[in-house]
């Protein structure tokens, strides 16, 4: 069974990890920083169920303290097949959401 994510969870769970990035840049305390982190890990599997093995492979990546930026956005990169596209929207309802609007003139 693969994993679809729709476009809102991918994006609350790249907010999640650099959220995490975030603290462990500017947090010295380690206590602090398994807080942050057990907290991430509970939202993480409230968006991915925790037997799929995605959910391991963003947890091996998120909860590594030397995580920087640039790592994430290469996990990010092949993690992207997993998220459900946006429907194309046909030319009718493009057109409903853009109507021509008659100018009033102001007298």
């Amino acid at each position: 069974m693969t994993l679809n994510l729709q476009p809102y969870q991918y994006m609350e769970l790249r907010h999640i990890v650099n959220n995490l990035i975030d603290n462990y840049k500017s947090v010295n305390d380690p206590r602090t920083v398994d807080a942050v982190q057990s907290l991430a890990v509970e939202r993480i599997h409230q968006i991915i169920p925790a037997d799929q093995p995605e959910a391991d492979r963003l947890l091996g990546v998120a909860l590594n303290h030397q995580l920087r930026r640039e790592a994430a956005n290469k996990f990010w990169a092949t993690f992207k097949d997993n998220v459900v596209p946006f429907a194309v929207p046909t030319s009718k309802q493009v057109e409903k959401v853009f109507r021509k609007v008659k100018k009033t003139q102001a007298a």
